[in-house]
This record gives C-alpha cells, sequence and structure tokens, in this order.
C-alpha cells in the first residue's frame, strides 16, 4: 500500500511539475513587458504622492531627526523604505520638471544633456538658486547655464581624480600632503569655498587672496613682494598645483631677511636692550 501510494506520488509529480514550468515559461517577454506598462504609470503616480507627502513631512522635521523617526514608527512605515519612496518623488519631480524654452536653448548649445539625470539635476539646482525665474531673459538663461557647466565640469574632473589609481606615499611624500591640504582649508578660511568665490566680484576676491597669501607667506618665510611667491602660493590655495608638483621650485622661493639676535642693529657696537 505504502509502495503504491509512493509510486501515485511520483506519477502526479512527473504530470504536475512540468506543467507548471510550462505555464511559467508561456508568459513571454512580451507578455511581462505588456503587464509592466499597464502597472507602471498608476505605480508611479502612487509611489510619487506617497514620497511627496513624506518628503514634506521630513522638512517640517528638518531640525528633528528624532521626531521624525518616532513618527514613521507610528505608522508603521520602516525608515529605508520612507527614503525610498522620497527618492522616488525627487527623481519623479526632476524627470516631470519642465524648464524655461529659453534655457534649455542655451543648456543644449553648452552641451548640458537633459536626459542625463546629473546634469538635469545640477542645471535645476542652478535654475532655483538664480530665484526660478518662469521666463529668463538672455543673460539671466546665460548665467544659470554658465554656473551648471561648471559645476558639472568640475564634478566630472573630481570623479576622474578619485578613479586615479592610488600610488604608495613616502613618509615625505605625505608631509608634503599634509602641507598642501594646510593650504587648501587656509584658502577656504581666508577666501572661501569655490560657491562663496563665484558670488564675489573681483575686487572682494583679490582683497581676501592677498591676505590669504601674506598669511601664507609669514607662516614659510617667504618674500611676500616677490611675484613669484604670489603666485606660487595662489596656485598651492586654488588647488591648482600640489606642493608635491612644486616642490623642487618651492624650494628656491625668495625668502625674507630676516635679522638674528646677534645681527639686529640694538646689538652692534655693543649695544644692549632696554
Amino acid at each position: 500500500m505504502a509502495t503504491h501510494q509512493n509510486d501515485l506520488e511520483k506519477a502526479v509529480a512527473e504530470v504536475l511539475i512540468p506543467q507548471a514550468s510550462s505555464t511559467h515559461s508561456q508568459q513571454t517577454e512580451r507578455d511581462l513587458v505588456a503587464r509592466i506598462q499597464q502597472l507602471w504609470p498608476g505605480a508611479r503616480k502612487s509611489g510619487k504622492e506617497l514620497g511627496e507627502q513624506l518628503f514634506a513631512l521630513r522638512e517640517l522635521c528638518r531640525d528633528k531627526e528624532a521626531h521624525f523617526n518616532e513618527l514613521l514608527q507610528s505608522l508603521g512605515i520602516p525608515r529605508s523604505t520612507a527614503y525610498f519612496y522620497i527618492g522616488i518623488f525627487e527623481e519623479c519631480q526632476l524627470v516631470d520638471f519642465e524648464f524655461p524654452v529659453n534655457l534649455v536653448r542655451f543648456a543644449t548649445t553648452a552641451g548640458i544633456d537633459l536626459a542625463n539625470q546629473g546634469h538635469r539635476k545640477t542645471l535645476l539646482t542652478a535654475f532655483r538658486g538664480a530665484g526660478s525665474p518662469a521666463e529668463p531673459n538672455d543673460g539671466t538663461a546665460i548665467s544659470i547655464v554658465g554656473s551648471a557647466s561648471t559645476a558639472i565640469r568640475e564634478a566630472v574632473q573630481e570623479a576622474n581624480e578619485q578613479e586615479t589609481p592610488s600610488i604608495p606615499l613616502s613618509p615625505f611624500q605625505k608631509m608634503l600632503v599634509a602641507f598642501t591640504v594646510a593650504h587648501l582649508e587656509t584658502y577656504k578660511v581666508l577666501v572661501g569655498t569655490k560657491k562663496d568665490i563665484r558670488a564675489m566680484d573681483e575686487t572682494t576676491k583679490a582683497a581676501k587672496e592677498a591676505e590669504y597669501v601674506q598669511s601664507i607667506a609669514e607662516m614659510f618665510n617667504l618674500d611676500v613682494a616677490s611675484s613669484t611667491v604670489q603666485r606660487r602660493i595662489l596656485a598651492v590655495g586654488r588647488g591648482e598645483q600640489t606642493l608635491q608638483d612644486i616642490y623642487e621650485a618651492w624650494t628656491q622661493l625668495p625668502v625674507r631677511n630676516v635679522l638674528t639676535r646677534e645681527k639686529a642693529p640694538i646689538y652692534k657696537k655693543g649695544g644692549k636692550a632696554s
């Protein structure tokens, strides 16, 4: 009896399993694509709407992250899921946004690819930074596109630098790296970030850079009156060169003449400090 039952189960399995597999295989790529096309518009709309509400709630709790998490917990929404839908909303908002015609014209001329999500996001950021003008004139559109183009170029340059394979540095090279970083940070503090500098007029920028040059020259006892000293210091501070790149030239920069205690005028002819 047990043997007969096992044989029966085996026969049923041999009949049913191929049928199940056959049913699944009958769902062709065309069928699946058609079904997804039917589901996507509704899913996109509901996902965007939920994300928009979560986005607005997060904005209300911007300075109270813990409270936002508590509200999510009370709603039974995992934090990762909430941010997933917020991401859907932000992406849909970006894709659906219609730029003014004049802005699109200049952006296309400048090589900004509006089908590229990164380019599109950068242009939208620049557009909003300019006050989101409904119908920007040529001058405003060129300014917005110029700002976006610069940001895109800098992002590409930074990405390329990060992809460059690192080579082990010697202790001396590491020291030069540390000094280069110190230059860069000092420049940011005394002059400003790239965003700050873009908003400055040339007179203000020149004054701030002069202060930076003076500070670095004094730190390294360099002759600040030398145009070569000024040029080298600015090149490192602006991130155009590193101390590793120009170390030999840096060591040849003119230094200030500093009087030692013995050579000071007051010590000549046996003079003493009062």
